[in-house]
C-alpha cells in the first residue's frame, strides 16, 4: 500500500479526473480514481520520500534513499497482487502511511523490517476504510524499527498459538502443519525467556502487560485439542454401536458382511446391473488403538454435494455415484464418528504426547508453559504479528 502526494502534475499514463476547474489524480473522493500505473506509482513514492527526507542531513539522504528504494522494490510487486490498478497509490491518507513506512526503513534498513513494512503496508491496503484496523497498522508502520528479533519472534508466536489452528480433519497433517508454521516463526532461534522481551512490546503498545500475580495463562495442555480443527472420539470397533451402524450401511447396500462389497445400480438405459465393489467406509482412528472414524469428514456430505466412486471394468472407468439413501447413511456414519472428543481424557492425553513428537510444537508448548507474566496482545500487536508470519509462511491468510 502506498500513499501519493496531494500536489502533483499528472504522469503520461495517469488518470485524470475534474475537480472544480483543478485536473488531478484524485476527486474529493478516492472512489473516482480508475488506476495508476507502476512507474506513476514509483513516482508517487519518490514524491513521498522527497517530503521524508526534508529533515534528514545529507549525509543521512544517501544511506535513507537506498533503504527506501528497497522498500519500494519489495511494495510494488505485493501492491500489483492486491490490486493491480494500484489506484489507492491515489489516496491521500495511503500517501501518509507510506512515507511513515520510508522513514521506518530508512531509519533501520534491516531486510526483516522492510519484509514486514511491506506486508503492512499490503494491509493498510487491504484494510481500506476500516478505521479500527488501519489505525493498528498506522501504528504498527510506525515501532518496527524499535522492535527488537527476539521480542518480534515472541510476539508472533504468542499470536499464532492463540490465532492458528489447520483446516486438515487429518489429525497428524494438522500437527505438521503447525509445526511447520512454528519452524519458520522461529526461525532457528531461541524463543524469548523472562519479561524483559513482554516490556519492550509494552512500552510499545504492541501489548498490556496485566499486573503481577493478578492473572495467568492457562497451561497449553488445557486448550491443545483446541488447536485441530477436529478431534474425532470415533467408534469402537465391535461395539454395540459399531454393529448398529454396519446394519445401516447393509440395508443401503454400502456393506456386506460377507464379502465387505458394495452393491451399485450401473444404469444403461434399459439395462441395468449391479456391480460390487469394495468401498472404503473406515479408516483407523489416528489417535485411539482399536477405534474407527468415517473415511470422509462430516464436511464432505454439505447439502448440494454428492460422493462417488470410480469403477475400472476393464479398459473403461466408471464414476458410478451414491444414491440419496446411501449418501445419507455414510454422513451418518460420518457423524457418529466424528463427535467432538475433547472431553475424552485418554484421547487428549494421547494428542499431547503426539504434539510433543514434533520438535517445534513441543518447544512452543514449554515456552508458553512458562511466559512469566500474562498479558494481552493489542491491535499494533495483532497487525506486527500478522505482518511478520506472513513474510516467513506466506501461504498463511491474513487474519485480525
Amino acid at each position: 500500500m502506498e500513499i501519493n502526494k496531494s500536489e502533483q502534475t499528472a504522469g503520461d499514463n495517469s488518470t485524470q479526473v475534474q475537480a472544480g476547474t483543478v485536473n488531478n489524480y484524485y476527486n474529493t473522493t478516492t472512489t473516482n480514481i480508475i488506476g495508476i500505473d507502476e512507474e506513476r506509482a514509483r513516482n508517487i513514492c519518490k514524491e513521498e520520500y522527497a517530503i521524508a527526507k526534508a529533515n534528514w542531513t545529507q549525509e543521512a539522504q544517501g544511506i535513507a534513499q537506498e533503504r527506501v528504494i528497497a522498500l519500494e522494490d519489495k511494495l510494488i510487486p505485493k501492491m500489483q497482487q492486491h490490486d493491480e490498478t494500484l489506484k489507492i497509490f491515489g489516496d491521500p491518507a495511503f500517501q501518509f502511511v507510506l512515507r511513515k513506512a520510508q522513514i521506518s526503513a530508512a531509519s533501520s534498513g534491516e531486510e526483516k523490517d522492510l519484509d514486514i513494512l511491506s506486508e503492512l503496508i499490503v494491509h493498510r491496503a487491504e484494510q481500506n476504510g476500516n478505521r479500527e484496523r488501519t489505525l493498528g497498522i498506522t501504528k504498527a508502520i510506525e515501532i518496527i524499527d524499535q522492535i527488537p528479533e527476539s521480542s518480534l519472534i515472541g510476539l508472533s508466536t504468542f499470536y499464532a498459538i492463540h490465532r492458528y489452528v489447520p483446516e486438515s480433519f487429518d489429525i497428524h497433517q494438522g500437527l505438521k502443519t503447525l509445526d511447520n508454521l512454528y519452524k519458520s516463526i522461529i526461525n532457528d532461534t531461541e524463543l524469548p525467556v523472562g519479561t524483559q522481551w513482554i516490556e519492550n512490546l509494552d512500552v510499545l503498545s504492541a501489548v498490556r502487560m496485566g499486573s503481577s500475580g493478578i492473572q495467568s495463562f492457562k497451561k497449553m495442555e488445557e486448550f491443545l485439542s483446541n488447536k485441530l480443527a477436529c478431534l474425532p472420539i470415533g467408534i469402537e470397533r465391535y461395539s454395540t454401536e459399531y454393529n448398529k451402524i454396519l446394519l445401516e450401511l447393509h440395508n443401503v447396500s454400502l456393506y456386506d458382511p460377507k464379502e465387505e462389497i458394495t452393491e451399485l445400480n450401473e444404469d444403461n438405459g434399459d439395462n441395468k446391473k449391479i456391480l460390487k465393489i469394495k468401498i472404503p467406509l473406515f479408516k483407523e482412528h489416528p489417535l485411539r488403538e482399536g477405534f474407527l472414524i468415517c473415511t470422509y469428514p462430516p464436511e464432505a456430505f454439505t447439502e448440494g454435494n454428492s460422493i462417488s466412486f470410480k469403477v475400472n471394468l476393464g479398459a473403461q472407468e466408471l464414476d458410478i455415484p451414491l444414491n440419496r439413501e446411501q449418501f445419507l447413511a455414510f454422513k451418518h456414519l460420518s457423524e457418529i464418528t466424528y463427535k467432538d472428543g475433547r472431553n475424552v481424557e485418554s484421547l487428549t492425553s494421547k494428542l499431547i504426547k503426539e504434539w510433543d513428537n514434533y520438535e517445534n510444537l513441543k518447544n512452543v508448548r514449554i515456552w508458553w508453559n512458562q511466559l512469566p507474566i500474562f498479558f494481552t496482545i493489542t491491535p499494533i500487536g495483532v497487525a506486527i504479528a500478522n505482518a511478520y508470519i506472513r513474510t516467513k509462511y506466506p501461504a498463511i491468510p491474513s487474519m485480525y
